[in-house]
């Protein structure tokens, strides 16, 4: 008897869980839907599939800034040093993968530029002010004190499908920041 009372609540908990994931995935997909429809100028909008949900903390805040930081660190390091740029060619021509993603042509332009001494001075300079600021997020990622559990908002990210007439379907890759009221933050 034991057991299946154990059986029981546990079915009604696995069951209460699946019932409210389904229903935030449904609103945030609805928001994103009324959204994308409210910016289309033309055409339409044919589905909407949601490809992840993040719950935003102020932790993960301080690790997507710390990423984006990461992202301008290297940038900044490939123009200030010569050598380092000779490698981020050679990787260019090599790997196809790399070609293959949408900041292709932004980044094969950023690598293959002539800089001046005084454009590599600035990114040193540039460099050196980012390692004390990717530091400086560390050190709050790896307090005691940061706060992993008070909610920001949602991170959705979906795969949009897009028509007009006469043309092929348009899919798109979409990031939304959704607040707890299901309302897009701009």
């Amino acid at each position: 008897m034991k057991n299946l009372a154990l059986f029981v609540l546990v079915t009604f908990l696995i069951a209460s869980y699946s019932n409210e994931k389904e229903e935030l995935e449904s609103s945030l997909k609805n928001t994103i839907e009324i959204y994308i429809r409210s910016k289309l100028e033309t055409g339409t909008l044919d589905s909407v599939i949601i490809m992840g949900i993040e719950t935003v903390t102020p932790y993960i805040t301080t690790r997507f800034y710390q990423g984006k930081l990461y992202s301008e660190l290297y940038k900044q390091q490939m123009i200030s040093n010569p050598e380092v740029q000779a490698r981020y060619k050679m990787t260019i021509q090599k790997d196809t993968t790399v070609q293959e993603s949408w900041d292709y042509a932004e980044y094969r332009k950023m690598v293959m530029a002539e800089y001046t001494e005084v454009d590599r001075a600035e990114a040193k300079e540039k460099y050196e002010k980012l390692l004390v600021r990717i530091d400086s997020c560390q050190k709050i990622l790896d307090s005691p004190d940061v706060d992993k559990e008070t909610f920001m908002h949602y991170l959705v990210i979906v795969k949009a499908f897009t028509s007009k007439p006469g043309t092929p379907q348009k899919t798109e890759i979409l990031s939304f920041k959704i607040s707890q009221d299901f309302k897009i933050i701009e």
